[in-house]
């Protein structure tokens, strides 16, 4: 893995931030998903509650994963081999972090700073790339 302590550290802390607005944060995920490409809506058809609980769950479950790659990384290629079955391209995983990012960024407010924002773009670099890889195996 390629995130050093201070990274996981800023990761960790940053999203111990949203954790009290689950549901909101999800919800802005949504939001800002759909702003940035309209067409990902006819992914979603499950209830967007629900699905945005799974989401955070997910996204938690990585943030505090970050010391134990291995175990991480067969969730994430398990995770990568369901999302075929969604509908979920490579090539959607861009906007999907953008969407993560700024989110974060909305919701963390003034210390999501720039260092915060790349451990997060590196981080999500590696579970996108890792879950590419289980949509290809």
């Amino acid at each position: 893995m390629n995130l050093d302590l201070h990274q996981i550290h800023l990761i960790q802390s940053s999203f111990e931030r949203v954790l009290p607005q689950f549901d909101l944060t999800a919800e802005q995920f949504y939001a800002r998903l759909f702003e940035l490409e309209p067409g990902f809506v006819t992914l979603f058809r499950e209830d967007r509650r629900v699905q945005g609980r799974k989401l955070m769950k997910m996204i938690l479950m990585v943030v505090n994963s970050l010391q134990d790659f291995n175990t991480l990384r067969g969730q994430l290629l398990a995770l990568g081999q369901r999302h075929i079955n969604y509908g979920v391209m490579p090539d959607y995983f861009p906007t999907m972090g953008q969407a993560l990012i700024d989110t974060l960024a909305a919701r963390v407010g003034p210390t999501f700073d720039d260092e915060t924002r790349q451990a997060w773009e590196q981080l999500f670099a590696l579970v996108a790339e890792t879950t590419i890889e289980g949509m290809a195996s």
